[in-house]
């Protein structure tokens, strides 16, 4: 249930920032909505609340170092889509929105517009944050390159811990 009401506020969040509040209340034949297959976007592609969005999820992925390949294959989506998601011309299900917000580390209301999160000040969270991104090949081997050097700072294997 806990899940659901997550879906629904994400929903929510998503069709009003898209579609915008006054479209909502005064125009729904121009941006129509339907739970079925879980479109959330429906006709409202290529409004500029939605090139806008897309914009966003560009500059985040970027700013992630992601390609729109490897973008793709992480969420588990096409190249094409991909680029017509960044390009605000195709409608999008809160199931998609939910994974790129979960690939791009990032959060649903700053991809939405709604307010700029907030600086990673913790370089342990910042730090997970980028492993995250990594593919599980790459994730691998960087996780067994810190468990070598945590072992090594915290006295194992005979090494000298530096004071910083």
């Amino acid at each position: 249930m806990r899940e659901l009401q997550k879906q629904l506020s994400l929903c929510t969040r998503l069709l009003f920032s898209v579609c915008g509040q006054d479209t909502l209340r005064h125009d729904v034949a121009k941006c129509k909505f339907s739970t079925e297959g879980g479109t959330v976007l429906g006709n409202c592609a290529g409004s500029q609340r939605l090139i806008q969005l897309g914009e966003r999820i560009r500059q985040k992925r970027k700013d992630s170092h992601l390609s729109q390949e490897t973008f793709a294959e992480k969420a588990g989506i096409s190249v094409n889509t991909v680029s017509r998601i960044e390009g605000g011309q195709t409608a999008m299900s809160v199931e998609i929105f939910a994974k790129l917000v979960d690939v791009l580390d990032a959060d649903a209301d700053e991809l939405l517009g709604r307010r700029a999160k907030a600086k990673e000040t913790d370089p342990v969270e910042t730090t997970a944050a980028r492993i995250r991104r990594l593919k599980p090949k790459e994730q691998k081997i960087v996780i067994q390159t810190m468990k070598v050097l945590m072992d090594g700072m915290e006295g194992k294997d005979g090494w000298e811990v530096p004071q910083i």
